[in-house]
């Protein structure tokens, strides 16, 4: 078969568009198409390329990964907690992670409102220092986990604080909490989602409170570049394959609610990650970017995508 207009085809290919009605099944001889059919990166790879590195495509959570998980979960963090000084470089990443968020975690504790009497299920409490805080306050604290060693450091630190009557230890799977519904008042949770599948632990943790109770979760979120570096490079807790959120999970998780709102941390203010907490001018600096962060997400919403952590709060 001929083509009958061979100089406009090739004007065509420069721009990858070729009208049906020109193509045809001769071999191709032009410079142009040579370059396109030989090029080493063709549009597909190119695409494919840009959606993994935006997370554009969603990532489908699948039961069969999420029963193998939670054994490999309980068996890295076991390693962790078992000493009471981890290895080095997680200890660093986990210290320098608590001592930069504090503006964040101020207000996930600010979103929980008074703690006294309350009944608060805290999943995933790590090294314990929420649960402390929280009895201290005058809550009753069920903290539970899926590591026993975690477990086991916040019995000795609750025996050292004397407040060991108001902290329930419970070794169980978030995603099957082990209570009858209605049991809280409020549930808490940090950096415990992205192991989990987070529709299931909302499900359960909006099953679990009583009418009018609250569920405050701080998470890292996904979408920013240089983080995703960074977690897929330099992270020690990259082995756990984590999930991290993006915003529309968060809507996601809403409709298990009666209401909800989120706020988003640390844009510029990730540069402080550099800064010692222990000069005037470093924190005088971080304080500057979280306000031009709270300006800039508020004129344009759609870098909250863009932050490196979100805090959620769920009303039933």
């Amino acid at each position: 078969m001929s083509c009958s207009k061979p100089g406009t085809r090739d004007r065509l290919t420069r721009f990858h568009i070729i009208p049906r009605s020109l193509k045809c099944s001769r071999s191709i001889s032009s410079p142009s198409e040579k370059s396109l059919a030989t090029s080493p990166f063709p549009i597909s790879l190119r695409y494919a390329f840009l959606k993994k590195w935006w997370n554009i495509r969603p990532r489908p959570i699948t039961m069969t990964s999420l029963n193998r998980k939670p054994t490999h979960l309980q068996a890295y963090y076991d390693s962790i907690w078992s000493s009471p000084h981890p290895e080095r470089p997680v200890q660093e990443e986990i210290l320098t992670r608590l001592h930069f968020q504090t503006s964040c975690r101020a207000f996930a504790l600010e979103c929980l409102g008074p703690l006294k009497g309350q009944r608060i299920l805290e999943i995933g409490p790590g090294r314990g220092q929420e649960t402390l805080l929280f009895a201290r306050e005058g809550a009753q604290v069920y903290a539970l986990d899926i590591s026993s060693k975690s477990l086991e450091l916040i019995k000795n630190l609750a025996k050292a604080h004397g407040v060991s009557a108001q902290i329930t230890l419970i070794h169980a799977d978030a995603e099957r909490l082990p209570f009858r519904g209605g049991t809280f008042t409020r549930v808490f949770a940090q950096t415990t989602l992205m192991h989990t599948d987070f529709l299931q632990v909302a499900r359960e943790s909006a099953r679990v409170l009583s009418p009018g109770g609250k569920a405050v979760f701080m998470e890292p979120l996904r979408s920013n570049p240089f983080l995703y570096l960074y977690r897929t490079l330099c992270s020690e807790f990259r082995s756990t394959a984590p999930c991290y959120l993006r915003l529309r999970d968060v809507r996601q998780m809403g409709r298990y609610f009666k209401a909800y709102f989120h706020r988003e941390f640390y844009l510029t203010a990730l540069i402080g990650l550099y800064l010692t907490e222990e000069k005037k001018t470093h924190r005088e600096i971080k304080r500057n970017l979280e306000r031009l962060d709270n300006w800039l997400t508020h004129k344009l919403p759609f870098l909250r995508s863009f932050c490196w952590m979100t805090v959620m709060s769920f009303e039933k």
